[in-house]
């Protein structure tokens, strides 16, 4: 019998604040401790459908449930449309049995403390998914989109959620407003999401997104009110286009890696306002900024900071700069010390530790004499950084990118990680090495686009792959070449940016897949010693037969000695002198005349030969054990005359015999 839906809403009270929360003399129903009858149906956060009284929805908007977990009994209410259990502080997974209710259409389980990887939810309904302030991990699916194709508002921000943003989003043709925010998406913004004609609010900003704003998202027929872009790695300019978007009111870009200046397009739309609200006027009237300064409200301009990217603006003092709009932070970067930079990637890639080379185990010398490092003879300024296959681990430095006079870089077969720094596209690059390391992401499409490097934009045409191989390929040198040789899938591996070996990718996942899980490694030596065992096992089985058989061999042996001890014997009795092969022979004839009578073949036994000797003659298989090398050559000539003479005289033809008898030729 299944359970009533008093006890499947029960299940929910699990701890002592949540039971006396259902005690409370305001909360209707959710007794526990005492005679509750009230229906169900009339429980305070519950409806229910009024033909058949099942429970559709469950929406509490207050109550203490810390340390409770969701229910799987909740997957019993098979049509309970509306789940809202938001700021509860349950823990724990979202119950499959709850993920599997088919008839959902809202659900908000946001500002809990939920762990697992993101759910996908069974329903074709869904209209509203809120798991937003959680901590769940992992990856967004590919199909995410085509599984909630109904979907009007998801929130996913303030996880833990990785991976790429799955352009199958952009499958969701009525979605009003996507929440990404505060995650550790990385890649590039979809394109895709240019498509959706439906979206108001569009929010990515606080993750590790890198490239360009996709001009899809500045179409006019687009109705895109909100647009949250900060604190990610985004590069390039700021679109002018994107004044085209009329219903345009919040934009935010600062903490990015823009160069250029703020449209004056977008410099003239009242934008930001909700931001600007209580600070302009202040700001105006202590700072004395002038009127026209409105570029400022969408990000400061470069060699200015401030707190927030925006205004208001402080200039950067003297011998400091700013290489970015909307630069975040209270002090502007210094100006660039070649030798200072190099000291970063000595000590941002635990220099220590390097096997070759080490540019500062004598820190007081010239930073130009350093082994690897090259400088211009005229400007003295660093061209060539030559550290290729010196263990080198960490992140590249994006200060390397501030170097005016880098020509070369080459950093390649080391254990460098992280992403490219976009900043590289600054330095005068003609050749970028960074293959053979475990570099993760996509290379920054403004470094793609940067002429010149590696041969890149030869002809007009500019490819990421000349730069490094992306994730899942590779090629002998980690990248594309500009004479043709280009990056080739591999099946299995390549989990880097250029990668040089598919077969060394396989093995070095498979031995990292061993390293991290433990319970391999244990499988695998006991799968080994019991090899061993079975192997010695057999060996010493083996060793025993062979023993046993050699000792029955030499009895053997023995007893024929005894028996047939006189030479003498064996050479004029048992066919090796004239009278013993007349002997055999005459016997051989009488079995030829049995077999042609009986029309079948002969095999000699005992007692086909003659025992009326002195001595009686041994079975067949003892004959066969007689030596041969007792026999001479004119012995065995004459034995093979005698044959032939006799049977020339009686005219016999030659037939086989089978005759189990030594073999004497």
């Amino acid at each position: 019998m299944g359970l009533n839906q008093e006890t499947i809403l029960l299940s929910l009270l699990q701890k002592r604040k949540s039971i006396n929360w259902g005690e409370n003399p305001d909360v209707k129903g959710w007794k526990t401790q005492t005679n509750n009858t009230d229906p169900v149906c009339e429980w305070y956060g519950i409806s229910c459908d009024l033909i058949d009284g099942s429970i559709t929805t469950i929406d509490l908007p207050d109550g203490d449930f810390a340390g409770s977990t969701i229910p799987s009994e909740l997957g019993l209410l098979h049509e309970l449309v509306m789940l809202n259990l938001y700021n509860k502080r349950f823990v724990g997974t979202i119950p499959k049995e709850v993920l599997n209710l088919p008839s959902l259409e809202f659900v908000n389980l946001g500002s809990n403390s939920l762990t697992g990887t993101l759910p996908q939810f069974a329903s074709e309904e869904l209209l509203h998914l809120y798991l937003d302030t959680n901590k769940l991990s992992g990856t967004i699916h590919d199909d995410f989109g085509r599984r909630h194709p109904m979907l009007f508002r998801l929130n996913l921000s303030s996880n833990q959620l990785t991976g790429t943003i799955p352009a199958s989003l952009a499958e969701i043709k009525n979605l009003d407003e996507l929440r990404l925010s505060l995650n550790h998406f990385r890649g590039t913004i979809p394109p895709d999401f240019g498509a959706i004609t439906s979206m108001k609010g569009l929010f990515l900003d606080n993750n590790e997104l890198i490239g360009t704003i996709p001009f899809s998202l500045t179409r006019p027929e687009l109705v895109l009110s909100k647009l949250f872009l900060q604190k990610n790695e985004l590069s390039g300019t700021i679109p002018r286009e994107l004044a085209d978007l009329h219903k345009l009111s919040e934009l935010y870009i600062d903490g990015n890696k823009f160069t250029g200046t703020v449209p004056k397009e977008l410099c003239e739309l009242d934008l930001n306002a909700q931001f600007l609200e209580n600070n302009v006027a202040a700001a105006k009237k202590s700072a004395k900024v002038e009127d026209d300064d409105s570029c400022s409200s969408i990000a400061c301009p470069i060699d200015s900071r401030s707190e927030y990217g925006l205004f208001k603006c402080t200039p950067c003092e003297e011998n400091t700069f700013m290489p970015y709009l909307g630069s975040l932070g209270e002090e502007c970067l210094p100006n660039v010390d070649e030798k200072e930079v190099l000291y970063e990637l000595y000590q941002s890639t635990l220099g220590t530790n390097w096997t070759k080379q080490r540019l500062f185990d004598n820190p007081e010398a010239d930073h130009c004499s350093f082994k690897g490092i090259t400088c211009n003879e005229a400007s003295g300024g660093v061209e060539v950084i030559d550290i290729r296959g010196n263990n080198l681990e960490g992140t590249i430095p994006v200060s390397l990118g501030y170097l005016l006079h880098l020509r070369k870089l080459k950093l390649s077969n080391n254990r460098l990680t992280g992403t490219i720094p976009s900043e590289l596209r600054f330095a005068p690059l003609e050749e970028l090495d960074l293959a053979g390391n475990q570099l993760v992401g996509v290379v920054p499409p403004m470094l793609c686009l940067k002429g010149n490097i590696n041969g890149n934009g030869a002809g007009g045409e500019y490819k990421c792959d000349r730069i490094l191989c992306s994730e899942g390929t590779w090629s002998s040198i980690g990248r594309a070449s500009p004479e043709g040789t280009g990056c080739s899938v591999c099946p299995v591996g390549a989990e880097f940016l250029g990668t040089t070996s598919c077969f060394a990718a396989v093995v070095d996942n498979t031995y990292s897949y061993y390293q991290e899980n433990e319970w391999i490694q244990w499988v695998i030596l006991v799968i080994a010693v019991i090899i061993a065992l079975v192997l010695v096992s057999r060996l010493s089985w083996h060793h025993a037969s062979a023993t046993v058989s050699g000792e029955a061999k030499n009895k053997e042996r023995e007893a024929e000695n005894e028996w047939y001890g006189d030479e003498e014997y064996y050479n004029n009795n048992r066919g090796f002198g004239g009278d013993g092969l007349a002997f055999l022979g005459e016997q051989a004839e009488e079995l030829a005349d049995i077999s042609q009578t009986e029309g079948k073949k002969y095999f000699v036994d005992d007692d086909d030969f003659d025992t009326s000797h002195s001595r009686p003659i041994p079975p067949p298989q003892e004959i066969r054990n007689i030596p041969t090398t007792a026999l001479t050559l004119q012995q065995k000539k004459s034995a093979s005359r005698d044959a032939s003479f006799r049977r020339k005289m009686t005219g016999e033809q030659d037939e086989q015999l089978w005759l189990d008898v030594p073999k004497i030729a």
